[in-house]
């Protein structure tokens, strides 16, 4: 056996040359070549080197899609030959490329080694019974690649778009995103995104200049806040005209960003509406559900005992949603520090009020929230920390407190536990004001 030029130009056996081939115009020819092959015919292995021109014409995706799942199909498949097929496939392909001369290098660098074999799986798998493998993949690859922000909205954008879309956020757990400061890697991933959604109301102060390198790049960029409106808002006490940004701890408000990101989605891959859309019913459908149990849950707990004093104000959408008295040690944001006077004026309202129990939050330092009870102590006054709340930021991924619905029932639980009320009560009522007259659309 001789070989010379490029793939598929000249490589004969018995002095029999054969022409590059198109995948497509020469199926049946590579087809029977295969057969050939599986069957022991060895005289006619020279034909696999019309194989790898037919690989050549499928696209990268094509292969990237088919590789994987052709592979784990090859597995299960039991055929004579089969195993014998792939060897000879592969003991060509190196030999071709031990002898290959100087001069079809540029040849060679069209496709890569590894992009030639992963070709060659893909062809096998597609000529040998296993022709849906590729169209298989590429029904389920995921159509956009999204970012988003915080985790909570990664939560809300993963319900509607399910298996269409890869969603990443960029905030982890126990990041503060009042103070987070966007590293090159972030940047570079809000580049390479399809959509980018983020909390918004000045939540994400410091990544407007990444947003609006996207936006000059025609991308979509949407906070899923924007357009709520303003009776929905609470405004931040200390910068009068500067909305409250922690939304999400109402959680019928929060269900409203859904509308949004639906029609977003659907701009963005239209293919897609209708599973967006149904996806988008369930979503708010089981917020709704959520909303009614974080509900019975507060009010469950004693009516003169259902206060939450906590590091900074990121509850008090909470507190209107379900009817509790918020305070926090520091403002909206945790940007602003506590001062003595504040410090001293909540240690009064608890030695006051005999307030038995403080929380602490998993994005915050702990330390003013010890300071509040070390200076209750000293006023005769004994303060216990009931626990761990998650504010701005969800719990471990993998974790229930990892999600968003789990994080929010963590909270009530938590408050429930340590405030005198019961985990098993919830509200059988019908969900209420806001959020009711604006549907996820249809």
């Amino acid at each position: 056996m001789a070989a010379s030029g490029c793939l598929g130009h000249s490589f004969s056996n018995g002095g029999e040359a054969h022409r590059p081939i198109g995948f497509l115009g020469n199926q049946a020819l590579v087809g029977q070549s295969l057969k050939d092959a599986s069957d022991g015919d060895v005289a006619h292995v020279h034909s696999l080197g019309q194989i790898l021109d037919a690989a050549g014409g499928l696209s990268r995706k094509d292969v990237l899609n088919g590789f994987h799942v052709v592979l784990s199909r090859l597995r299960g498949v039991i055929r004579p030959g089969l195993g014998k097929l792939i060897g000879t496939a592969a003991h060509w392909m190196t030999l071709r490329l031990t002898i290959i001369p100087s001069k079809c290098n540029m040849c060679y660098m069209k496709f890569s080694q590894c992009y030639k074999l992963c070709s060659i799986v893909v062809l096998l798998g597609s000529l040998l019974g296993i022709p849906e493998a590729v169209s298989a993949t590429q029904t389920t690859e995921p159509e956009l690649t999204i970012v988003t922000t915080t985790g909570m909205v990664g939560d809300v954008v993963q319900a509607v778009a399910g298996d269409r879309a890869k969603v990443v956020s960029i905030m982890g757990e126990g990041v503060d995103p009042h103070l987070y400061n966007p590293k090159a890697s972030d940047v570079r991933l809000i580049l390479g995104a399809d959509v980018v959604f983020y909390s918004g109301l000045m939540l994400e102060g410091r990544m407007g200049d990444a947003f609006q390198k996207v936006r000059d790049r025609g991308r979509p960029v949407h906070a899923v806040t924007e357009g709520m409106p303003k009776a929905m808002l609470l405004e931040d006490e200390e910068h009068p005209g500067d909305p409250d940004p922690h939304i999400w701890m109402d959680i019928e408000a929060w269900a409203s960003t859904i509308a949004l990101v639906t029609r977003v989605l659907c701009e963005a891959d239209p293919g897609g509406c209708d599973v967006y859309r149904a996806n988008a019913k369930k979503a708010r459908a089981s917020l709704m559900q959520l909303h009614l149990e974080v509900k019975g849950m507060i009010q469950s707990i004693p009516e003169n005992q259902r206060v939450l004093v906590t590091a900074h104000d990121a509850f008090r959408y909470f507190g209107r949603a379900y009817g509790i008295e918020v305070r926090g040690v520091q403002g909206i944001s945790t940007e602003s520090e506590a001062g003595l006077a504040d410090l001293n004026e909540l240690v009064d309202f608890l030695v006051e009020r005999r307030i038995p129990v403080v929380f602490i939050e998993s994005s915050v330092s702990p330390k003013s929230v010890q300071a509040l009870v070390e200076g209750a102590r000293a006023r005769g006054h004994e303060v216990v920390i009931g626990g761990e709340l998650y504010s701005d930021a969800m719990g471990k991924p993998g974790t229930p407190e990892g999600t968003y619905v789990g994080m929010l029932k963590h909270n009530a639980r938590t408050l429930a536990t340590s405030l005198g009320g019961s985990v098993d009560s919830a509200s059988k009522g019908t969900p209420s004001r806001k959020g009711t007259d604006s549907p996820v659309q249809q």
